[in-house]
């Protein structure tokens, strides 16, 4: 959110460079702050999309691991020990700091931090939608009592979440349930085990029955990885591929792939996800097909064509990028097409 430094500004249209960008903590936390509002005005998945987006791939990268460094400005691409110290870059930091000067970014990821259970669902009196999945207890006014929604899922890293619904007496009402833009066309409802008639509102599927204590809803979304590309006017990402899985934007590091991370190419084939609780619990990476770059010749200039040979490429989720010390980053890679 916000390509210039200067200003800390929108630039111009289609003007969003990787390397330089601005990216600030706060802006994506504002982003995730109007969602909210918006779908609190009109429940639309458009918004939701955007909230879940804007949490996971645009503020939690502001924050490592462990609750004790900072990023003011989030990069999505970092080339080599020499690239944040040139005069353009004066703004990007290569790693997470301790503190800032200014200090707007850490306590607003911890105000959203610690505030995360509001963004989960939105009450209205046509009915209560689920805005977000993760494990949670919630609280909800249904047909004027009070009915608890249990959610038991490892979302993000699967796509299987059921929500159970704890009433005292059965209520009739609308549970409507958000639907990713990223699994529109592939998706399972089922309640207490049998598919389920909905209706599809505005990207929430949504059920208006009678519920009974104990009723499960369970929801499976396509966790399949998933390549993007970006509009041929962005320049910056012309021949360029980010890879996706589920709501989460992935990224490439030096730590798994060497250095010289702009000379790794995506090929086509299948992108294996793996399980890896190296840096969290039950944390998706992935192995991308690919191949490199090589020169023949060390001259800085040369005659000689370099080669390209086989590789793999890993990728973890973006979020959790320079929390294994310094190195390269990158979120758009090089797209081999034929």
């Amino acid at each position: 959110m916000g390509a210039s430094a200067w200003g800390e500004a929108f630039a111009a249209n289609d003007d969003l460079p990787n390397d330089t960008t601005y990216n600030e903590t706060c802006a994506s936390v504002g982003l995730a702050f109007w969602a909210k509002r918006m779908l609190a005005l009109e429940p639309k998945g458009t918004y939701g999309d955007v909230l879940e987006n804007a949490i996971y791939n645009g503020s939690l990268c502001g924050m490592d691991l462990k609750g004790e460094r900072f990023l003011y400005v989030n990069p999505l691409e970092i080339n080599g020990p020499n690239a944040c110290q040139r005069h353009d870059h004066r703004h990007v930091t290569p790693k997470r700091q301790k503190w800032f000067n200014c200090a707007c970014c850490p306590p607003n990821l911890a105000r959203l931090i610690v505030g995360i259970g509001d963004y989960f669902v939105t009450e209205t009196k046509a009915g209560v939608y689920v805005n977000l999945y993760g494990a949670s207890e919630t609280t909800v006014t249904l047909g004027g009592q009070a009915v608890q929604l249990t959610q038991e899922t490892l979302y993000p890293w699967q796509g299987a979440i059921q929500i159970t619904v704890n009433t005292e007496t059965p209520v009739t009402g609308k549970l409507a349930f958000r639907l990713p833009a990223w699994s529109q066309e592939n998706f399972r409802l089922l309640v207490n085990g049998v598919a389920a008639s909905y209706q599809n509102e505005a990207g929430f599927l949504a059920l208006t029955r009678t519920w009974n204590d104990g009723d499960v809803v369970a929801l499976t979304f396509d966790m399949t990885p998933r390549k993007v590309f970006a509009n041929s006017r962005i320049t910056e990402d012309l021949g360029k591929v980010a890879i996706t899985r589920g709501p989460l934007v992935y990224a490439a590091e030096e730590k798994d792939n060497g250095p010289h991370l702009g000379t790794l190419w995506v090929t086509a084939g299948e992108i294996v996800a793996t399980e890896n609780g190296e840096l969290l619990p039950h944390a998706v990476y992935l192995t991308v097909p690919g191949k490199q770059l090589r020169s023949l010749d060390q001259a800085t200039y040369t005659t000689q064509a370099p080669t390209l040979e086989e590789t793999s490429i890993t990728l973890l989720p973006y979020f959790m990028w320079g929390n294994r010390g310094e190195g390269e980053l990158r979120v758009w890679l090089n797209q081999l097409f034929c």
